[in-house]
């Protein structure tokens, strides 16, 4: 499948700084209010301590899975059916967020993709809510564009040259413990994933491992391209890409 490439990109809050050394949540993100059952001060003093603090922090980190409200942090790029190398894209210190998208086309210009899979619909609407930022060139967004082309089939819509593999998915259907890319490949027996947790990615940037965020990357592309193979799904990538 010359030209068909597995992507997965890693976010952050689009305002958590890189190398802060900590997690300091913006004045505009709400605290939470306590249940109203709670009256008295000290009561709930406590539940800030206990828990409210940490939902506060949750609501900010959850910023990071809006396509509008979050920023690439690292991207991996590998052959659809596993072959060759993974590129990994890691941030780079004072990299404007245009100038990080505008590298991952490059890459995948550089590697000639004509259309990417992902696993879930996460990815493609990141990169769609990303080409608006400053610093990318023209050039590039006129490239990201083609790649997630849109068009209309049966009234919905439809990317031409973008595919959700999980949708193919046969232990996605069986195992109902979960559709996560962890937990199919576990359904799978391919193992579990290591490194950088999916929950301490921006713990990882505010630390500055850009490295550990796109081996992370790495890996999820990895365990995409061991799945498609394992669950019977290049038969049907390969169909859908040779009727682009």
């Amino acid at each position: 499948m010359k030209g068909l490439f597995l992507i997965d990109l890693e976010t952050v809050p689009a305002d958590l700084p890189f190398r802060a050394g900590r997690i300091d949540i913006p004045a505009r993100v709400p605290a939470p209010d306590p249940p109203a059952s709670m009256r008295r001060a000290e009561t709930i003093a406590k539940w800030r301590a206990e828990r409210g603090n940490a939902k506060h922090r949750d609501a900010y980190l959850r910023e990071s899975l809006s396509p509008y409200r979050c920023r690439i942090a690292a991207a991996a790029i590998l052959c659809a059916d596993g072959s060759g190398q993974t590129i990994r894209i890691a941030h780079r210190d004072g990299e404007s967020a245009g100038v990080m998208l505008g590298r991952i086309a490059t890459a995948l210009r550089e590697e000639r993709a004509q259309a990417i899979a992902h696993w879930g619909g996460f990815d493609r609407g990141v990169l769609r809510g990303q080409l608006a930022s400053a610093g990318t060139s023209e050039d590039s967004r006129r490239y990201l564009r083609w790649l997630l082309d849109v068009s209309s089939h049966q009234g919905r819509p439809w990317y031409l040259r973008c595919a959700d593999v999980s949708v193919w998915s046969t232990a996605r259907m069986h195992d109902r413990s979960g559709w996560s890319l962890a937990e199919v490949a576990s359904a799978l027996g391919l193992g579990a994933k290591t490194g950088v947790a999916s929950d301490a990615v921006a713990s990882a940037w505010v630390h500055g491992d850009a490295a550990g965020i796109a081996n992370r990357a790495a890996e999820d592309v990895r365990l995409t391209a061991q799945i498609c193979a394992a669950d019977g799904i290049l038969g049907p990538l390969a169909d859908w890409y040779s009727r682009i």
